[in-house]
């Protein structure tokens, strides 16, 4: 088993969104207005999580047959190298070496490690951190964002990036850069589709295993 928290859930469907917060705690709608505030008012509960030093990993459900999803739409990716094996599965997804997505393929690096990766450092060491990163979407993307402690780090619209040449599709881009500090930093992007629906993907990345510290927010 794996204690984890559901951030492409079921209120985000294929063809919409149900904007509600069902049996769970109402949003703030001034905060968290339109469609796309249930989304984000989830991320917020998984922030203050990871402030309070849980170190959950992120996973997705659709509720297919339930809700109008089908199979898989709402998804987590876990990274397994070499022979797949239903224990290596669980292991890497409680490590948090996922992403989870209903759309986009977000996939990053920090210094050339994967999501999960712990960085280690003395008190009062900071270590630089180069973010690269390489993204396929079929809907237009806005920007893809790095969030420290809960909070927007920095905004980067999609259309300013530098991208270097695709090895895939004319739809899939890569882009690198670079950041200094620390604290912990996640990516998470959003996708442009049809008014209503809310289409995202997000990366899970530890923090330095030295400095984790219960943050109020």
């Amino acid at each position: 088993m794996v204690d984890s928290i559901g951030i492409a859930h079921n209120h985000m469907h294929r063809g919409g969104v149900m904007n509600n917060e069902a049996w769970g705690k109402p949003r703030d709608r001034q905060r968290w207005p339109g469609p796309h505030g249930n989304g984000l008012w989830t991320q917020e509960i998984y922030y203050h999580l990871l402030n309070c030093g849980l170190r959950l990993p992120p996973s997705a459900g659709s509720a297919s047959g339930v809700l109008p999803n089908p199979v898989g739409y709402n998804r987590l990716y876990v990274r397994v190298e070499g022979e797949l094996t239903y224990e290596k599965w669980f292991d890497r997804f409680r490590s948090g070496q996922v992403f989870v997505s209903n759309g986009p393929l977000l996939r990053c690096q920090a210094n050339r490690e994967l999501p999960g990766h712990v960085f280690k450092a003395a008190a009062g060491e900071q270590i630089p951190l180069r973010i690269e990163a390489m993204l396929d979407s079929r809907d237009p993307v806005a920007t893809v964002e790095i969030i420290k402690n809960g909070h927007l780090e920095r905004s980067v619209p999609v259309a300013s990036l530098n991208f270097r040449e695709s090895s895939a599709t004319s739809r899939s881009r890569k882009a690198a850069g670079s950041w200094s500090g620390p604290s912990p930093k996640r990516q998470r992007h959003f996708a442009s589709p049809p008014p209503g629906r809310l289409r995202r993907s997000r990366i899970n990345r530890a923090p330095d295993q030295q400095r984790v510290r219960p943050v109020l927010s």
